[in-house]
């Protein structure tokens, strides 16, 4: 009996053909949540990252100015207090960033659906209530945003973004581990 042998065909191929049938919800990356690679589909042209950043700065500004006045933690204002300025930098360099992009790309001009949900979920949560839900949502908001903005800094296809994406991604991960460890004390 003679027996055939059988090689091995290599996967590459099938993986490249997935990839460009957008079949790449199921990928994962390390280090970054479901939820987050979920949002990372799409997001790696200059539009839709820049209105992705627009969206996550506006968001984190507004929520920082609630909890900067309606927190009962000092810890927790302080938070606020210390990222605030720091969305309006971030602002002001996607603005320069898109002014140097190929190109016409506009920031949103108002928060969408879901980030405005939030807010309004914010805007009447009171007391603990408010802490716990501030709290998660900016490691949920940063989560998201740290994987956007790592993604875009390594394949995005505008290098004004690219850059501008690297300078703050730091950022996002400290904050993101400074809002990781507020939650431990809720």
């Amino acid at each position: 009996m003679t027996r055939r042998l059988q090689t091995r065909r290599p996967f590459w191929p099938a993986v490249c053909v997935a990839a460009a049938m957008g079949v790449v919800g199921a990928i994962a990356i390390p280090g970054v949540s479901a939820p987050a690679v979920a949002q990372l589909r799409g997001t790696l042209s200059g539009p839709s990252f820049a209105e992705s950043a627009g969206l996550f700065a506006r968001f984190e500004r507004e929520a920082a100015d609630l909890a900067r006045t309606r927190s009962g933690r000092e810890d927790i204002r302080a938070y606020a207090e210390k990222g605030a300025p720091t969305y309006d930098a971030m602002v002001s360099d996607l603005r320069a960033a898109l002014a140097r992009a190929n190109g016409v790309i506009t920031l949103p001009s108002a928060l969408d659906g879901r980030h405005e949900t939030m807010i309004e979920r914010l805007k009447t949560a009171r007391g603990t209530d408010f802490d716990a839900l501030y709290v998660q949502a900016q490691i949920d908001a940063l989560n998201a945003a740290a994987g956007v903005f790592g993604a875009y800094a390594r394949d995005g296809d505008q290098s004004a973004l690219k850059d501008f994406a690297e300078k703050h991604l730091p950022f996002l991960n400290r904050q993101l581990e400074a809002a990781r460890n507020l939650q431990i004390k809720t």
